[in-house]
């Protein structure tokens, strides 16, 4: 048991019987007229200090009433016994110890969403003791609630392969499900709560079962032989560009050691036999001797080389016969070519000539290589619509081509299908927590998927309809954009833009946008996108996460003390 020990009762018969012997006093009538009108003008003054008494010990009391319904409110766990412990810490920790409070019993209760803090005790009055009121009982409770206000909650989390280190996705799946939990019978009337889930990387993923509809038939650019039939314009200047790959040149500075000075003095890139695909000979002839040189430039696989052969003139001197006698003349000829000796070998690099059905980290292309072919199953995964739709809340609309999502193949299998909102938040947590880290990232189409979501319409329709709704959306990630649809590799800037415009239309849906990075990341970036630079958290390690997403529920929730 806690109770809070009241002050001695001491001073109490002290004040008893200075009254009472001013009764028993009976020099005179004159000490009679004096003591019978001494009580009430005791009464009347030690009364109202009784009062006054007990008004601020319930003053105190309620404050802290207020603190602990708070405390209780905003405890981010599901344990029951320790919540209501933190509350009468609370409650203890702000009463003094004048005020003999059992807070032993069950003071804290929660019903329609609301946390409830009850606590009754006793104030002892020593003034009105006189009268047999030794005690005034005083009770508090204090209310605490959420704004009444229906909400639609997105949680866009990056899942890529970066979130696989320092227990990065093992806090995120924790942190998320105490938020969730937050929101779970919070309902007031007819405010209700709704959440959903978009996990991204440079894709994401969809239920190809259910929104196969809303998924369309993009143009691979390096599997289509005319170009000019992409409707997207990169895609098809990325289709362009690969049937128009130049031949790579040699660099002359790069000849090996094998390479004479006369080597290095005919090479340049556009030079027969250095030149790829030609050939040439040379003579190098002094006043005795002639030597013949023949350059082959040529691929091998992926390699480009340039291989010499030698040969030289043999002459001898020799004795032909004539009429007049005869003379001797020099005879030369031809010797075969020796073996060839490789002067130049360099790795030839082209853009990506064909589709891709896998991509893994290291592949940083951009992702219209992944676009499905007609001979592909298609497994869900999407990547980025054509522009500008592809950082618009647009319903994909099938007599728009560019409104549908290019149906791609994924670039890693593991990536986890959006979910719709709903307010099974019991079923969103398992979701959470078949979360599994792989491939790069794109903020940009985790940011449109999160404005598709707080859509009435499908392929994640379900968005409240009531028109108080609060939309919120949380983004969360790990690391910098790395490839999306059009760019990819050193190419972050351009996916940066597309983001900062996915952002900017989020926003003009009334959209309250919370952004976190995750010890690495942009940080201007996500700045910019967050509704202002109080709804941005940089987090230095994972295990802050749990607390951020604590408070970012408590600004969400509103609570607030209702009585």
């Amino acid at each position: 048991m806690v109770r809070n020990r009241s002050r001695p009762a001491r001073s109490r018969a002290r004040i008893g019987r200075r009254v009472a012997g001013f009764l028993r006093d009976s020099r005179g009538n004159f000490g009679m007229m004096v003591a019978i009108a001494v009580v009430p003008l005791v009464l009347s003054i030690g009364g109202g200090v009784d009062v006054a008494n007990v008004w601020r010990a319930k003053a105190e009391a309620q404050a802290a009433a207020d603190s602990a319904v708070i405390v209780a409110a905003k405890y981010v766990g599901t344990d029951a016994s320790e919540r209501e412990r933190l509350a009468d810490m609370y409650m203890q920790a702000n009463i003094g110890d004048d005020i003999d409070a059992d807070l032993s019993g069950t003071n804290l209760t929660k019903a329609n969403g609301r946390y409830t803090y009850a606590l009754e005790f006793a104030v002892e009055t020593p003034f009105l003791s006189l009268m047999r009121v030794t005690s005034l009982d005083v009770s508090v409770e204090a209310v605490s609630a959420r704004a009444n206000i229906p909400l639609d909650i997105v949680l866009v989390l990056d899942s890529s392969g970066s979130m696989q280190n320092d227990s990065r996705m093992s806090e995120l799946k924790s942190a998320v499900k105490l938020f969730l939990d937050q929101f779970a019978g919070t309902e007031i009337g007819d405010a209700k709560v709704q959440a959903a889930l978009i996990p991204f990387d440079t894709q994401v993923r969809l239920d190809s079962a259910t929104m196969g509809t809303y998924a369309g038939n993009a143009a691979n650019p390096y599997a289509t032989t005319n170009c000019a039939t992409i409707a997207d314009a990169t895609d098809r200047a990325a289709c362009t560009a690969a049937q128009a790959v130049q031949d790579p040149v040699v660099d002359c500075s790069s000849l090996n050691w094998n390479a004479s000075s006369f080597d290095r003095s005919k090479c340049g890139p556009q030079t027969d036999g250095f030149k790829l695909g030609t050939a040439r000979n040379w003579e190098d002839c002094g006043r005795w001797s002639c030597s013949t040189y023949y350059y082959t430039a040529y691929k091998s696989g992926s390699s480009y080389l340039i291989d010499r052969y030698y040969t030289y003139l043999s002459c001898e001197w020799v004795w032909v016969s004539s009429r007049w006698g005869g003379s001797w003349d020099r005879v030369c000829r031809d010797l075969p070519y020796g073996s060839a000796t490789r002067i130049y070998s360099a790795t030839i690099t082209t853009p990506a000539t064909t589709p891709l059905t896998t991509k893994n980290n290291a592949t940083e292309t951009a992702n219209n290589d992944l676009i499905l072919t007609q001979s592909e199953t298609w497994s869900g995964c999407v990547i980025d619509r054509t522009q500008p739709y592809d950082v618009q809340n647009d319903a994909p609309l099938s007599a728009i081509a560019a409104t549908l999502y290019p149906k791609a193949n994924c670039g890693v299998g593991t990536l986890l299908a959006v979910q719709p909102l709903t307010t099974d938040l019991a079923t969103l947590k398992t979701k959470v927590d078949s979360m599994q880290p792989s491939g790069n990232t794109n903020i940009t189409i985790g940011v449109q998927w999160g404005m598709e979501a707080f859509t009435p319409t499908y392929p994640l329709a379900g968005a409240n309809t009531d028109a108080r709704a609060q939309k919120v959306m949380i983004v969360l990630t790990d690391g910098n954009n790395t490839q999306n649809r059009w760019s990819g590799g050193n190419q972050a800037s351009l996916i940066d833009a597309r983001t900062t415009l996915a952002c900017s239309n989020a926003k003009l849906m009334k959209v309250e946008l919370y952004t976190i990075r995750l010890i690495n990341g942009n940080e201007a970036l996500l700045k910019g996108c967050a509704t202002d630079a109080n709804h941005y958290f940089s987090v230095t390690s994972a295990s802050q996460l749990t607390e951020t997403f604590r408070e970012i529920a408590e600004r969400v929730l509103r609570i607030r003390i209702v009585s």
